[in-house]
């Protein structure tokens, strides 16, 4: 798969959808924990767009939390490497 994909299959889709229906009935800890996983699987097939992606989801669930500090490292990571790719990201959303 190109890196550039998003690779909504299987796991990292599930958890996805897990985090996103999570986050909108206001279960901040249940999408936390689904994103964080979506991440990590993210991390290890190195899927650039994912990570970028998941890295944001998981910024705004922090935010959402009150915790800025981890907000704002995850919103960081988000960009730096939408930054790298010359702004790939604000083509996904």
């Amino acid at each position: 798969m190109d890196k550039l994909e998003l690779s909504y299959k299987g796991k990292t889709g599930k958890l996805d959808k897990i985090g996103l229906g999570a986050e909108k009935i206001g279960d901040f800890q249940a999408a936390k924990k689904a994103f964080k996983q979506a991440l990590l699987l993210s991390e290890n097939e190195n899927t650039i767009k994912d990570i970028i992606y998941f890295s944001n989801n998981l910024g705004g669930i922090h935010l959402k939390l009150d915790n800025h500090t981890k907000a704002i490292k995850f919103f960081q990571r988000s960009y730096d490497l939408s930054s790298e790719m010359n702004g790939v990201f604000s083509k996904i959303i």
